[in-house]
């Protein structure tokens, strides 16, 4: 699905949208959240195998969390109930799935990459251990410490690019899963200023949010979710899909 680029105001526009959305039901916002974290903590714990499961299960989890967000920004309830319903749903599950797959995958090669320089690193210091220091292995040490956080953050970034519309596009339009990791990537390089714009009044918030005892977080989250949302539908509009006349209330 061909995305389309949008003002760098609209970055300002998603956020005021997503407040509007929240507003309209608050207490079932922070029930799904609340839910969501609850699963993710305890998922996180199980050892061995439970980074393998969250992350597998964690974008068929916000994937149903965008269906309650279509359903209700189409008139419906805003159910907890939606929040599994991609589970139930093999045509939806296998891709999001998938997706799952491609995220454990990108961490096992930030892990990879993260070994790779601490082994390298201990090698070359204890090959020194009892010499002079040497200015070269300083600055060997640096260059490739350099190298690794470089890798690391490419990767990162790429994959934040890939599944911010990708779990939308697979869950909301049909797309397979591989071509919305592509559309999704596209689609956020054609719109980088929107997205820097809602990128930095989202760090602004979260600072604000967390003070609190991080309590903020419970609005921030269920706003930031139908930020994205409104994010995903001026990118990639429906066809015949009539954007709101009025972004603040809409």
């Amino acid at each position: 699905m061909e995305p389309i680029s949008v003002p760098a105001s609209d970055g300002w526009t998603w956020i005021k949208q997503g407040w509007g959305m929240f507003v309209k039901n608050p207490g079932m916002w922070i029930v799904l959240i609340l839910v969501l974290i609850v699963i993710w903590v305890v998922a996180s714990a199980i050892p061995y195998i439970g980074g393998l499961a969250l992350a597998l299960i964690s974008p068929v989890l916000v994937g149903g969390l965008y269906l309650a967000i279509d359903t209700a920004e189409r008139g419906g309830e805003l159910e907890l109930s939606k929040l599994f319903s991609c589970f139930q749903d093999r045509e939806k599950l296998n891709p999001l799935l998938t997706l799952g797959a491609v995220t454990f995958g990108v961490a096992l090669v930030v892990m990879l990459v993260a070994a790779v320089f601490i082994g390298s690193s201990v090698a070359a210091l204890g090959l020194a251990s009892g010499q002079p220091p040497h200015m070269g292995l300083g600055a060997g040490l640096g260059v490739t410490a350099f190298l690794a956080i470089g890798i690391i953050l490419t990767l990162q970034i790429a994959l934040s690019m890939g599944m911010m519309f990708g779990i939308p596009l697979v869950t909301l339009r049909g797309v397979e899963p591989i071509a919305a990791l592509r559309s999704s990537f596209s689609g956020c390089l054609k719109n980088i200023p929107a997205l820097l714009v809602f990128t930095l009044v989202g760090v602004g918030l979260t600072v604000v949010a967390i003070i609190p005892l991080g309590l903020g977080l419970l609005i921030l989250l269920p706003l930031i979710s139908c930020a994205t949302y409104r994010a995903f539908n001026a990118i990639y509009p429906a066809s015949g899909e009539m954007q709101p006349a009025d972004p603040e209330t809409a």
